[in-house]
């Protein structure tokens, strides 16, 4: 519904920018929407913050959250 009223990539950059480490995509969307694979999707995002529409400063805030994360886990 979201990439649907703003697309897919601005849904992308306001779900980052909006503090979402972990963003989640399904290869089942609507039979008319364009299917992008992960490459797509990770050119998409490092497009973003090569040209400054992500702060690269963001990237590393959830990188270092999931590894938080992930260490808290192990124990």
């Amino acid at each position: 519904a979201i990439s649907k009223y703003y697309g897919f990539k601005t849904a992308i950059k306001m779900a980052i920018l909006a503090g979402v480490d972990v963003v989640m995509f399904s290869n089942h969307v609507g039979k008319n929407e364009k299917q992008y694979s992960p490459a797509e999707i990770h050119n998409i995002i490092k497009s973003m913050v090569i040209s400054g529409e992500i702060p690269e400063a963001r990237i590393n805030q959830a990188f270092e959250r999931i590894l938080k994360l992930k260490n808290a886990i192990k124990g």
